[in-house]
């Protein structure tokens, strides 16, 4: 049995690791040692199909290489006598992802610069950082004991303890104050060695070529007697090479065939390396680069990072040509190429060859990007993560078919007193919310009075569709007192899942807004001081609220998009669990499953409307309806009777004014009546406007006494 669980598991935690962690791993046999050359591994991650070669029969072992490469270092404590050397040396512990192994246990950290393997500083405790590997669940120990995580592996790791890195120090620990001591200056037959010793630490705090040579020859100036200026250039120039191409074997150089000397040379490099990993967006006026599966914006100027890498390569380049005068001359190109000049314009140039459009971009309305590849809706087919897909976006839910929601499923029935037809309109609304199609013109408002589950429901979903879901404030719906940029509305490009919560009672619907909101064509809108540009609408509105926004239009183009979800069943106090949507979200595979077979129902099915929610969105409009309330007020309805349209719209502003309701104009007046059937007529002597049909209870008490009198 043990072994039927290891042999299914094995490919699938490899994959894991590499698409989920960010970890390169490598087959190992039963013996702990690599089943391959494996010191590429430390500079790049295995391809799926050297995954499927190494671990689709299960017979071998996964090994993670620690490291730069998986920014991990793992601390392995050996049984009995590697606890009792933590107990004994006051070591501290703190909580980490840990894996039970044959006879210990592994501790996974975050790996810092510089760490390296070590053994045997402490008893039954060793160190695996660059250059090392250890083995990962669920690989099988000699023993016949399964490596298992008994403290969860997370995407974020704590850092090393301190007298990890303590130990780290002494490996290239130097007495107190060498740097202070040597740069007062140095006696003959010193001087070449401090100037290399010197060198080196500046390359090492990060400093560039031009920075440390002046720094140098100033510190020349001070020896006792100075270095000829050309020797200490020269050497300068020697150890930031070594030192670039330790880099470079660290990071795997950028691989360049060929070389000139000019911008644009530097500019093909930068397209060829990067191509896959970099675009430029003009409209947005930003770098994105492929990250995790999706494409994010630059925000922290690592495309300058990744040119500065190319110019870096050229000093590998160079140590590869044999000839000297070719060799110094790309040298002497690398060093023009290093400053931020001919950085930036490189950069500069590679823009047209790596261009993109905001259109571009999530193109395709059935396709969703989840943490672990991408899926189609439509076919349910499933692929890796590809940079020529150009998704902006993630859903915050990996693919696992096989995944069940039991406990958000009996959350539903509660919050909906089992009403079938609630819990399955609500699976169709979430499936069509999945999508960038808006075919069904809704909008979701989900009212009740409070501590009804519908917060609980709304962030739940709004974590799960991840970076596609946008919360944008109530205001962005309402009428507001003064026209604002429409910044509110220009963030929700791209989006497929809108949430907005609670809004003030009495607050106002913008209909207009709304009904651009929830249709197809495109719209307008523009950043704060930037230009205005189109785009079509890929979101579904969901409104949380205690109160039912007021609406003044009765049209039917408004009204046919509202669907009111009536949240009637109020929580007692003594079952309400704070923060329930972080238990909900422990199923959120199985619920991500659940609301695709919601996009199923609605795709064969479309949306309908379930009588529940047609016979909430029509009490609604009833009380929405202001001068439906006027009519059964002040009116009588009677086809024999005519009224002006100067009394009626006077009765209705006077009305208004002793209800506190805002009337509408006189032309607004006019035609909400021709939509109820009233008709438009002459009447009296003076053959004024009016209607047929309808009259004040004013009308009828005249013409009573009238028929008293005679």
């Amino acid at each position: 049995m043990v072994e039927e669980k290891f042999y299914k598991s094995i490919l699938y935690w490899a994959k894991r690791y590499v698409q989920k962690f960010g970890f390169s791993v490598i087959p190992v046999g039963q013996d702990k040692k690599p089943l391959i050359p494996w010191k590429e591994y430390q500079t790049r991650y295995p391809k799926d199909e050297e995954l499927e070669a190494w671990f689709s029969d299960g017979k071998n072992n996964i090994a993670i290489v620690t490291g730069p490469i998986s920014e991990i270092a793992v601390l392995d404590i050996d049984g009995e006598e590697g606890l009792e050397a933590i107990k004994k040396n006051k070591l501290y512990l703190p909580p980490a992802p840990c894996v039970k192994t044959g006879r210990g246990y592994h501790y996974y950290f975050k790996y810092q610069d510089g760490v390296r393997n070590f053994t045997k500083r402490y008893p039954g405790i060793d160190l695996r950082g660059e250059g090392g590997y250890v083995l990962a669940p669920p690989s099988l120990h000699p023993s016949g004991t399964i490596y298992e995580w008994i403290i969860p592996l997370e995407e974020t790791l704590p850092e090393l303890p301190d007298w990890v890195l303590n130990e780290k120090e002494k490996i290239k620990e130097r007495e107190p104050g060498w740097v202070e001591k040597l740069l007062e200056g140095v006696e003959e037959g010193q001087r070449n060695d401090s100037l290399t010793r010197l060198a080196g630490h500046y390359f090492g705090k990060g400093l560039g070529f031009e920075e440390t040579k002046l720094i140098l020859l100033d510190w020349n100036k001070r020896n006792r007697p100075p270095l000829p200026e050309k020797e200490v250039i020269r050497t300068v120039e020697s150890i930031y090479r070594r030192d670039t191409m330790n880099k470079l074997q660290k990071d795997e150089a950028i691989k360049i065939e060929g070389y000139e000397t000019t911008d644009l040379w530097n500019s093909d490099n930068f397209v060829k390396a990067y191509k896959g990993k970099l675009l430029h967006c003009e409209e947005w006026n930003c770098w994105l680069i492929y990250r995790n599966g999706k494409w994010v914006r630059d925000n922290t100027n690592e495309t300058l990072a990744l040119g500065k890498k190319i110019i870096l390569s050229y000093y590998y380049i160079a140590s590869q040509i044999e000839d000297d005068k070719e060799r110094n001359k790309l040298v002497k190109h690398a060093l023009k190429s290093s400053t931020q000049r001919a950085i930036n314009a490189m950069i500069e140039l590679s823009k047209s060859d790596l261009a993109v459009t905001p259109d571009d971009f999530d193109k395709d309305p059935y396709i969703i990007n989840l943490k672990n590849g991408t899926l189609n809706l439509e076919t349910l087919e499933f692929w890796n993560h590809r940079p020529e897909d150009l998704l902006t976006r993630q859903m915050n839910v990996e693919y696992d078919p096989t995944a069940t929601c039991p406990r958000w499923l009996s959350f539903l029935n509660r919050i909906f007193d089992q009403n079938r037809n609630l819990i399955e309109f609500i699976q169709k609304a979430l499936g069509y919310s999945l999508t960038g199609d808006t075919g069904e013109d809704c909008l979701f408002i989900l009212y009740g009075t409070g501590q009804n589950g519908k917060t609980t429901f709304l962030r739940t979903i709004s974590e799960i569709w991840g970076d596609y879901a946008l919360d944008t404030p109530t205001e962005t719906l309402l009428v507001k007192e003064r026209d604002n940029i429409p910044n509110d509305i220009a963030r929700l490009r791209g989006a497929r899942l809108v949430t907005s919560s609670e809004s003030q009672e009495g607050r106002r619907f913008n209909e207009i807004l709304i009904k651009k909101l929830t249709g197809r064509d495109r719209i307008t809108a523009r950043f704060l001081r930037q230009e205005f540009f189109e785009f079509d609408p890929t979101f579904k509105i969901w409104i949380a609220t205690n109160h039912k926004p007021v609406v003044r239009e009765n049209s039917i183009a408004f009204w046919r998009r509202i669907r009111l979800i009536p949240f009637t069943v109020q929580i007692p106090n003594e079952e309400v669990i704070p923060n329930f949507e972080k238990i909900l979200l422990e199923e959120k595979e199985g619920i991500f499953n659940w609301i695709l077979e919601g996009f199923r129902k609605w795709k064969e099915n479309r949306l309908g409307i379930p009588e529940e929610i047609k016979k909430a969105t029509q009490e609604y409009r009833d009380e929405m309806d202001v001068l439906a309330e006027f009519i059964s007020t002040m009116c009588i309805e009677n086809p024999e009777i005519k009224s002006t349209t100067k009394e009626l719209y006077q009765a209705y502003c006077k009305w208004c004014e002793e209800n506190s309701e805002e009337p509408i104009n006189i032309r607004a007046f006019g035609r909400r009546l021709e939509e109820r059937g009233y008709k438009a007529v002459r009447t009296g002597k003076n053959r004024e406007r009016g209607w047929e049909g309808i009259g004040l209870k004013t009308q009828q008490t005249d013409q009573e006494e009238v028929t008293e009198t005679f």
